[in-house]
């Protein structure tokens, strides 16, 4: 088991007021309509996130057939990236979960960077080991999981997809 994860002074404030139910209504309902503009402007340097790597998802929309912008904290692994549908401790899971699901590749904006990746929903012991990895990134999400009742949240694994 890893240690627990170190927060500066800065991050504690932070992370307490995203893991409340109104700090979850911010970042589900506020946050990502000014991400999306600062996310492009900066090529995916600047967000909310103060900080922390913040993503915008291009994942076509199962329905539609549209392509659909969701901004995600996006905790690294190596070159990988872990997202969590946890929609801030929601009883249902958000509706790019069902995106994703039915097409998983996607492009991702993030660190000033674009590029193709290939979303894997996580089951088993890789769901749990890469849960421990984004909760020991984010804390808030074993407060969501505790919140979203008897719904397990989903975890995905995002991998490039090197083009050759």
């Amino acid at each position: 088991m890893q240690p627990q994860r170190r927060l500066t002074w800065w991050q504690k404030p932070l992370f307490a007021f995203a893991s409340s139910r109104l700090g979850g209504w911010y970042f589900i309902h506020i946050a990502p309509h000014l991400d999306r503009p600062l996310l492009k402007l900066s090529r995916g340097r600047w967000s909310n996130g103060l900080g922390q790597p913040v993503g915008m998802l291009k994942i076509r929309g199962v329905k539609s057939g549209l392509i659909r912008e969701t901004i995600l904290l996006c905790t690294p692994d190596g070159e990988n990236y872990i997202v969590v549908a946890s929609r801030a401790g929601d009883t249902k899971h958000p509706a790019w979960y069902y995106n994703l699901r039915a097409n998983p590749e996607i492009r991702l904006l993030i660190n000033g960077q674009e590029a193709t990746y290939r979303a894997h929903e996580a089951v088993g012991e890789e769901r749990a080991e890469l849960w421990r990895k984004a909760v020991w990134f984010y804390p808030g999400y074993a407060v969501y999981q505790q919140r979203a009742g008897e719904r397990v949240i989903p975890v995905f694994l995002l991998r490039p997809v090197h083009e050759v």
